[in-house]
């Protein structure tokens, strides 16, 4: 709703300022190279919120997620369109992303465009390395991931045949939910 997004517009300028200020920067853990990678979206598509949610917090967003990134010393990678998603929703640029950056970093961190980030530490630094993918369950169902944020190996063959099998997949053809594609391979 409109009015919504001027509440979250203020929230994340004040999450940005309170994160890029404070004193305690986050620290720096040695896991290489790191890419945090975001999509926007201006498709019109309908049952999708894309282009309203790129309108209202891609200013904000990419702010605080590129302040976030240099005080780690990460690349920030905002993608958009991707032609290789044609017959697709726009949510699938998120795959397609990830694809396309896997064997440049040795770390890929994914955040949809409506996140910010709230706390300056090192999110990497809580997470057991040795696993190639970390996921969050889904609020409504634990048995599910949300796939608004998580985090994956670059360069692993885990990764690069995680991702395959998740564009295959399409959502059973229907090439609307990434989401649901990720929890089926998963």
């Amino acid at each position: 709703p409109k009015s919504m997004s001027g509440v979250l517009v203020l929230l994340a300028l004040v999450v940005t300022r309170a994160l890029v200020t404070s004193e305690r920067q986050p620290a720096k853990v040695d896991v290489g190279r790191v890419a945090l990678v975001t999509t926007a979206s201006r498709r019109r598509a309908v049952g999708e919120y894309g282009e309203q949610k790129a309108s209202y917090m891609y200013a904000v967003s990419v702010d605080n997620k590129a302040r976030y990134c240099a005080a780690l010393g990460w690349d920030f990678v905002v993608g958009g369109e991707a032609e290789e998603t044609a017959g697709r929703s726009a949510r699938w640029n998120k795959v397609a992303w990830l694809r396309r950056v896997v064997d440049e970093y040795d770390w890929i961190v994914w955040m949809d465009l409506d996140a910010v980030f709230v706390m300056s530490e090192n999110l990497l630094g809580r997470l057991d390395l040795s696993f190639d993918g970390h996921f969050t369950p889904d609020s409504g169902d634990t048995s599910r991931v949300n796939t608004g944020f998580f985090a994956l190996r670059g360069k692993s063959d885990w990764t690069r045949d995680f991702l395959t099998k998740v564009w295959d997949h399409n959502d059973s053809g229907q090439g609307m939910s990434d989401q649901n594609s990720i929890n089926h391979v998963l």
